[in-house]
């Protein structure tokens, strides 16, 4: 038996001092390593993950294979060397093969995913900080990452990727962002978008783009274009039940769009519990997750993502650093009605990923937070190809927004 792939782990870059710890993040100078002819090499930190008075808080931090050791956004902080240079990557190498003891700091949960045939899709919710997290200080973000090798390397759409309908489909690379903690203040944090060929191999990317510490990601959902799993969906002809006339696009098959519906929660009751529901976003993965819209601006004739938000932030000032970066990752609410409380969101897809199906757990409550009324919501967005409303896109619910 192999040991399992880590797929959240991260190699820590800076942290800051808090408790009576050194601010010293766990690294090659604490680190205990030994070969193991059965295992490779094994490595402990001298810092105790049971020791809470030890932890540092990571500030920034990057992932092997996948870091380049560029940014391509506004924001120019101090960034590590690429994979296998700096002390702490050439000693751990791939974050693959990392132990929970490498780096006792972060944290993960929730993880969801399908496999269609050679292509796998993952998301998950990752914080660098578990101590901090614990109590609110620190949020859970959306990560998503995508191997089409069965899991043996995880990278972007390769550029050409025999899929499971029989399609060729050709990736041309994308960009991905994340968020560092390394401002006084979550404004303050430095943006870092790396720029990413064709089947080279990836970061975890961030999809949430959380602005602010007051809140976090709950509950994650997926599916895959014509449900979960993609399977049994015909091409036209005979069938056992009669003849197959498929209402083109809907009913044809595209492997390569997923929609992804995330629940955001109320980092500050996270102390008292579990973080109250707030709102659930949805997006569109195309070209099997190298870009997420809303609006249908990447399946025009010349594939642009010029329009795309946050590319194009159209005129949101938290997404100015991205302006002009490639990052193509827009999500909006999906019940509309952001007063309300939406939780444990049930989602699924047509088979060409032109529909979204959602149903969906919504609430009100009163000044005090007590429960006044719910219900079971639905919803179905249609996705119309390469049209983009000139009125409404881009646009937040509310005619106050």
């Amino acid at each position: 038996m192999a040991a399992p792939i880590n797929l959240s782990a991260r190699t820590p870059y800076e942290c800051e001092a808090s408790g009576t710890s050194d601010g010293v993040c766990p690294s090659a100078a604490d680190m205990t390593c030994v070969e193991d002819t059965s295992f490779g090499q094994l490595c402990s930190s001298a810092t105790n993950p049971e020791d809470n008075q030890l932890l540092d808080k990571m500030l920034s931090w990057y992932e092997c294979p996948g870091w380049l050791s560029t940014n391509n956004s506004g924001d120019q902080p101090d960034i590590p060397g690429v994979c296998g240079t700096a002390p702490d990557s050439a000693l751990l190498m791939s974050n693959m093969d990392d132990q929970s003891w490498y780096n006792p700091l972060e944290v993960s949960k929730a993880h969801r995913g399908f496999i269609d045939g050679s292509y796998i899709s993952m998301i998950y919710a990752w914080s660098p900080n578990w101590k901090l997290n614990k109590v609110g200080n620190d949020r859970y973000e959306l990560y998503t990452r995508r191997s089409f090798d069965g899991g043996v390397t995880w990278t972007t759409t390769p550029g050409s990727f025999l899929a499971t309908d029989g399609v060729t489909y050709a990736g041309a690379g994308t960009t991905t962002c994340e968020t560092w903690r390394d401002g006084a203040t979550s404004q303050d944090a430095s943006h870092v978008c790396t720029v990413y060929g064709a089947g080279v191999p990836e970061q975890s990317r961030n999809v949430s783009q959380l602005t602010s510490m007051k809140n976090t990601i709950l509950d994650p959902r997926y599916t895959a274009a014509g449900g979960i799993p993609p399977k049994g969906v015909p091409t036209e002809g005979d069938l056992d039940w009669g003849i197959f006339e498929p209402i083109d696009p809907t009913d044809i098959l595209n492997p390569s769009r997923y929609f992804v519906v995330y629940e955001d929660g109320d980092n500050t009751t996270v102390a008292e519990g579990e973080a109250e529901p707030l709102n659930l976003a949805y997006g569109r993965g195309e070209m099997f997750g190298d870009h997420f819209t809303v609006w249908a601006e990447t399946d025009t004739a010349a594939g642009t993502i010029e329009n795309c938000y946050p590319n194009d932030p159209h005129g949101d000032t938290d997404a100015e650093w991205a302006t002009g970066t490639g990052f193509c990752n827009e999500f909006d609410t999906l019940e509309g009605f952001q007063d309300a409380l939406s939780e444990e969101a049930s989602i699924t897809s047509s088979a060409n990923g032109d529909f979204l199906y959602g149903v969906w757990g919504q609430f009100n409550v009163d000044e005090n937070g007590e429960f006044v009324d719910g219900d079971s919501m639905f919803r179905r967005i249609w996705y119309l190809d390469d049209y983009i409303s000139e009125t409404e896109a881009w646009t937040l619910p509310g005619t106050q927004q």
